[in-house]
């Protein structure tokens, strides 16, 4: 029990990653199939990764290895390819 006692920091930190990585993003995507439907929904998300990439890249400095912008570059052409049908 003694390892729960942490800072105030701490709990904030962890309260705004439980709100800002779980539960909005649940929300939203709920939102999204309500509004553009489960297939349309599904083709935006799976866009996911690829940001996730760029946005590491930019913020933390993160390498981008070939292999990541080849598979970048196949997530987003399947994304074309499957909107386009």
């Amino acid at each position: 029990m003694s390892d729960l006692k942490q800072p105030a920091g701490i709990y904030w930190i962890a309260g705004a990653l439980a709100i800002f990585s779980t539960i909005l993003p649940i929300y939203f995507t709920s939102e999204a199939i309500k509004r553009i439907g489960a297939n349309r929904t599904s083709i935006v998300a799976s866009v996911g990764p690829v940001f996730t990439i760029w946005l590491g890249y930019l913020f933390l400095n993160e390498g981008v290895s070939f292999m990541q912008l080849c598979g970048t570059a196949l997530v987003l052409a399947g994304v074309l390819l499957v909107s386009a049908h």
